[in-house]
């Protein structure tokens, strides 16, 4: 007997991860006056907003087999934007670290992600990869920038970009997940 289910219900609420930071990134490319301040306090409402995504994502899908996974990805966006929002006194330098440790960790969580979807057969597993790649990538040139201070304020359209492209992906990538599931 063959039957075709749904990998994930709720695909969609990684989709909308994707749009917010496509947002954040199109906000980073038309920065207005005070940069840093403004660029903060959006992000840490894509880091809230991401958290609270991903852990509602995760208690929807408990029956698949990474659903702790995207609860600890969900439990740490929200951690950092609530930190981030404890801490409103960042300088660009502070801002430019933090946003490296984000995308580290949001890049390698991605990545093995991705991984563990190979267990599940999605065939379109690597589209996480390249996005986690991403990440990694940008983390990187992030620090350094941060090592030879060259970044300034009016630089924040690089991070624009890549927050653009990185958020494609994670639009993109979570429509694999509705892809059907042959069991037998």
């Amino acid at each position: 007997m063959r039957t075709e289910t749904r990998h994930y219900s709720h695909w969609y609420l990684f989709s909308l991860r994707g749009v917010i930071l496509i947002l954040l990134g199109v906000y980073a490319v038309t920065l207005p006056n005070n940069p840093v301040i403004n660029f903060l306090k959006i992000f840490e409402l894509f880091t809230v907003l991401s958290g609270m995504l991903l852990i509602q994502n995760a208690l929807l899908n408990r029956k698949y087999a990474n659903w702790q996974f995207v609860l600890f990805n969900g439990l740490l966006d929200l951690s950092f934007g609530i930190i981030l929002w404890l801490i409103p006194s960042l300088d660009i330098t502070d801002l430019k670290i933090v946003l490296a440790i984000w995308f580290l960790y949001s890049g390698l969580i991605q990545m093995v992600d991705s991984l563990i979807l190979i267990h599940d057969n999605i065939k379109n597993w690597w589209f996480g990869l390249i996005s986690g790649m991403l990440s990694f990538i940008l983390a990187f040139v992030i620090i350094a920038k941060v090592l030879r201070v060259e970044m300034e304020a009016k630089n924040f359209w690089f991070i624009g970009i890549f927050a653009l492209i990185l958020g494609i992906f994670l639009t993109i990538t979570p429509f694999f997940l509705r892809e059907p599931k042959k069991e037998y």
